[in-house]
């Protein structure tokens, strides 16, 4: 009860900033312009004593930056505003990109569904452009669309406190796509992982599984399915049928036993995995079924390069866990997953697909969706003590 009076109180608190950032739009920069001001300013004496007692060369050279940017903030006060506008600019820019990649991906396949994809791909590049040409103008359209965000925001937390379903809004994607490395870095707990270590007595039919690592492109994480111990992987697996700087290409699914891809993934990339044991009844798992099948029937056999020269030294990725499992390398002859694409068509979407229906409303994320806002969501629901989300554990490499 306490905690459902806290969760409340949570989002009509984000519902209430989002309401007065709306509101007062335009005095969102100035006033954190202010605060900016003050906070440097106390920092200055305090970086003098340290220096003064510690005669570090770093706390002299940090005590010159905070003067730089405090005057800078107290002289020029358009500038702050500019470079926040620009920032900002630059993201709406690059998510229009990523619409208008998305857009001439999926029309290649023949997919349907396309006018939505090219309107996000307009509406962000008008935001950018005007953001770009007038950003003292027009910045506080920046916290206009952020109010309303939060607004959105606060209304799922309550649907999510008092509803049976789970909801969820995903977070822009520069926000959620960070959050596996700090989930990485919270489950290097030594407490936590002693709590949630691997249990062999697993009896869920459907976990939905999270790769972790700390460094490199990996760092963003990876989410896969295991379906009565079989786990169904989808990435960017043909090394030789990528393009656009490797970020989309032919999709491979990869087919293989739970565990074998477990100690494979622990063994060979030192990767943690966080995983969620779900219970849905059996009309929903079913269901779940039904779209797998659907799935599979446009699939076809893909053949690694382990497979076609077994005498290989130098191995991608989908060789190396062909050789170790054995596995089943699927590519699609058409359909939506038939090209890859990392930032909407991706790992991800495939897990979505197969969860989400008019029966089983686990997942309800939308827009570009990320390895961070499934374990976000997971995690939270398994916190809950509610649902369908009733286990969590962890897999950790050990050397």
């Amino acid at each position: 009860m306490l905690a459902k009076m806290i969760d409340t109180l949570k989002a009509i608190l984000t519902i209430s900033l989002g309401i007065v950032i709306f509101t007062h739009a335009s005095a969102v920069l100035p006033f954190v312009r202010i605060v900016l001001i003050i906070i440097l300013s106390l920092f200055i004496p305090i970086t003098l004593v340290s220096f003064i007692f510690k005669k570090d060369k770093a706390d002299l050279l940090r005590l010159g930056l905070i003067l730089i940017f405090d005057l800078i903030l107290i002289i020029f006060k358009d500038l702050f505003t500019v470079a926040v506008t620009f920032l900002v600019s630059s993201i709406a820019l690059l998510e229009s990109v990523i619409y208008f990649i998305d857009y001439l991906l999926k029309r290649s396949d023949h997919q349907h569904g396309l006018t939505s994809i090219i309107l996000k791909a307009l509406l962000s590049f008008v935001i950018a452009l005007l953001l770009f040409i007038f950003p003292l103008f027009f910045n506080r359209l920046i916290f206009i669309l952020g109010g309303l965000y939060l607004i959105s925001l606060g209304v799922v937390d309550l649907f999510k406190v008092y509803s049976q379903k789970a909801f969820s809004l995903s977070l822009p994607v520069f926000f959620s796509a960070l959050i596996p490395v700090r989930a990485f870095i919270r489950f290097k707990d030594e407490e936590i992982l002693k709590k949630y270590s691997c249990n062999d007595d697993l009896k869920a039919r459907l976990n939905v599984n999270i790769y972790l690592q700390r460094r490199g492109f990996e760092s963003f994480g990876h989410v896969d399915i295991s379906i009565d111990n079989v786990t169904y992987s989808y990435g960017l697996h043909d090394p030789k049928a990528r393009h656009i700087f490797g970020s989309a290409g032919e999709g491979v699914l990869i087919k293989v036993d739970r565990n074998a891809f477990i100690k494979n993934s622990l063994k060979t990339h030192k990767t943690m995995i966080v995983s969620f044991g779900l219970y849905p009844s059996d009309e929903e798992m079913q269901v779940i079924k039904e779209r797998l099948n659907t799935l599979l029937k446009d699939a076809y056999p893909f053949d690694c390069a382990y497979k076609l020269d077994p005498n290989l030294k130098k191995l991608d990725y989908v060789s190396d866990v062909y050789r170790d499992t054995q596995c089943e390398l699927l590519k699609f002859k058409k359909g939506p997953f038939k090209t890859y694409f990392v930032f909407t068509t991706n790992c991800v979407k495939l897990v979505d697909y197969l969860l989400r229906n008019k029966n089983f409303n686990l997942l309800g994320l939308n827009g570009i969706i990320t390895p961070g806002d499934y374990l976000n969501f997971l995690y939270d629901a398994y916190l809950k003590k509610e649902g369908i989300v009733k286990e969590l554990n962890i897999y950790q490499h050990l050397d």
